[in-house]
């Protein structure tokens, strides 16, 4: 019973019909929200779900999830079912990796100074798909 799984790995070469078969999921699922990650954004866009073909919009949705797991955790409520498909997962991953940002600190004087950190998105994304496999 699918709906009972916890995690599912579709593999399979190239043209092996692995689209076919995640969207016939797809569609059989019902009682649930469906959020997509499909970094070509092409496989799934008629299939009337949240489709994410943005890293930041993916990293955001991650960080949502893990929030909603941890709430839920913590009162031990259920909710309605949460269901995350991440097609082409190494899509994604060659999308993060270390990014220069900007954030604005007090300097010494007690004006505001502009101060650049490196900041790692895959490190993010793989901290937060860790934690939701964890629970």
């Amino acid at each position: 019973d699918i709906a009972k799984m916890a995690h599912m790995l579709i593999g399979g070469q190239t043209g092996s019909g692995k689209s076919v078969f995640l969207r016939n999921i797809i569609k059989s699922l019902t009682n649930c929200h469906v959020d997509i990650i499909d970094m070509k954004g092409l496989d799934f866009d008629d299939l009337g779900k949240n489709i994410i073909s943005e890293v930041s919009d993916a990293l955001m949705l991650l960080r949502q999830l893990v929030d909603m797991m941890d709430s839920r955790y913590k009162s031990k409520s259920g909710g309605e079912r949460q269901v995350l498909i991440i097609d082409e997962y190494a899509d994604l991953v060659m999308q993060t990796g270390k990014e220069t940002r900007t954030k604005i600190v007090m300097g010494a004087s007690g004006n505001p100074v502009k101060k650049n950190y490196t900041y790692d998105t895959r490190k993010e994304l793989e901290t937060n798909l860790a934690r939701l496999l964890q629970k």
